[in-house]
């Protein structure tokens, strides 16, 4: 990929940036879902509020391995930890999940 000395890329770099855009998209969609980790986080005011604005479905559970089952390869699940450390959080790390939470 080639610079001119303004910065601006010349038309194949341009072109070879778009056609690896257009490459990265796929016929099918990956959904996004959060999965808060007890209830203590479902009650949690300011968490709930702050899910609502992302828009994304959501699900709480007390039982890790329930919702380990739940994850599929159309579904990326987000887990939402708290406290960010224990016997669930060891699990969902040992999976190779996704974690969220404050330290």
């Amino acid at each position: 990929m080639e610079a001119d000395n303004s910065g601006n890329l010349d038309a194949s770099d341009q072109q070879n940036i778009s056609s690896r855009e257009g490459s990265n998209s796929s016929t099918s969609t990956m959904e996004t879902r959060l999965c808060l980790v007890g209830t203590e986080n479902g009650e949690n005011k300011e968490l709930m509020q702050a899910i609502e604005a992302l828009k994304v479905p959501v699900t709480i559970s007390d039982n890790v391995k329930e919702a380990l089952q739940a994850v599929t390869d159309n579904i990326e699940q987000v887990f939402v930890c708290e406290p960010f450390e224990g016997e669930d959080f060891e699990l969902l790390r040992k999976e190779e999940q996704r974690i969220i939470g404050r330290q």
